[in-house]
């Protein structure tokens, strides 16, 4: 018998009863001390201390993921690997862990989300679209085109006088910075030393608010304005090629230098060209190699008035003036030299020089 009750002690909880069981409770009221665990006894309840940590199994996994110590016909069947997700806090935890939803509760999801785009949706339209930011003005910003360049206003601008080349559209840039500026063969601010025909003084810049004025200085040759359309009046000296002529009424051209043509050029009709080629009825200059085939064109007007108009030639038709004023850019002819007179601040783009276009003359 007593065998029987020390075998039955052992496999009863130690505070039932028996070896290691708990002490008796005190009468004068005061806590039964916790008692402590034996290793590898049961759990201890709470009520009297801490539960120790589980004892991890005798058998282990291995990293084929069968378990040690059994047979292979006792290992259980193998299953797909399943991936592991992410819980709050970012710990992974196996999609067991995941929280499961009540029937229903995937409609109701699916409302609170469509609500939070909406949310958003509202926040992304609220915010103000980006302006760029204005260029201020006079900060370099080449798109401010109506801020003019800074031109001086108490003296007269300083134009340049372009002493062009011999068959070319450059030339030698002297800068006009008193008035007037006399140009002449051996007196002068230019001299043209070489040029025969070039008087002494010849021509002067002169400067007449508000602007500059070539003018004749009684030269023997005179002056030539380069234009692009021009009224011819009785005793109006033009340049045509090689050639300086006359315009005399009514309607012929008289050579005044020392050109091949001696005898007058008539034309027929209301309306005529000039040059190597011009066609039936108009002034037939063949032996002049500088003329365009059609160089200009002689235009009656209603009023009895002569025009010439140059067609787009190489080289122009020139006007004699005793004086012109310079609104932007001129072109002139003094004896066999050309000029270019270039007023600053009238013009945007750069020099051209040689650009066939010219002053309008309408009126002499």
């Amino acid at each position: 018998m007593g065998h029987r009750l020390q075998w039955l002690q052992k496999l009863l909880p130690p505070w039932i009863g028996g070896k290691g069981s708990l002490p008796p409770e005190p009468r004068d009221g005061r806590e039964r001390p916790a008692a402590s665990p034996k290793p590898g006894s049961p759990l201890v309840p709470p009520k009297y201390g801490i539960a120790p940590p589980l004892q991890p199994p005798s058998a282990s996994l291995s990293t084929a993921g069968d378990i040690q110590g059994r047979p292979a016909s006792l290992q259980p069947a193998r299953s797909e690997a399943v991936p592991v997700s992410r819980v709050a806090g970012g710990q992974p935890s196996p999609p067991s862990c995941q929280p499961q939803t009540r029937a229903g509760g995937a409609k109701h999801m699916g409302i609170r989300k469509a609500a939070v785009e909406q949310v958003d949706g509202s926040h992304e339209a609220a915010k103000p679209a980006a302006v760029p930011p204005t260029p201020l003005a006079g900060n370099g910003d080449s798109r401010d085109e109506q801020t003019e360049s800074w031109l001086p206003s108490l003296r007269p601008p300083v134009p340049i006088l372009w002493i062009l080349d011999d068959g070319q559209q450059t030339g030698e840039a002297v800068r006009v910075r008193k008035t007037p500026w006399i140009i002449g063969r051996s007196q002068g601010d230019v001299r043209i030393v070489h040029d025969d025909l070039m008087s002494d003084p010849h021509a002067g810049v002169v400067w007449r608010q508000p602007s500059f004025v070539v003018q004749d200085l009684k030269s023997a040759s005179g002056v030539f304005v380069r234009v692009v359309r021009a009224l011819l009046t009785a005793g109006q000296e033009i340049r045509v090629g090689r050639g300086c002529y006359r315009f005399e009424d009514p309607g012929q051209l008289v050579a005044v230098d020392r050109a091949a043509v001696r005898e007058p050029l008539r034309w027929v009709g209301k309306d005529a060209w000039v040059g190597r080629d011009p066609g039936a009825g108009g002034v037939l200059l063949a032996d002049d190699p500088t003329l365009n085939a059609r160089h200009a064109r002689l235009v009656q007007a209603p009023s009895g008035c002569w025009y010439i108009l140059d067609n787009h030639s190489r080289n122009g038709i020139w006007l004699r003036m005793p004086e012109i004023a310079v609104d932007s850019v001129m072109e002139f002819l003094l004896g066999e030299q050309r000029f270019e007179l270039q007023i600053p601040g009238r013009r945007e783009s750069g020099r051209e020089p040689c650009s066939n276009h010219g002053p309008e003359l309408w009126h002499s």
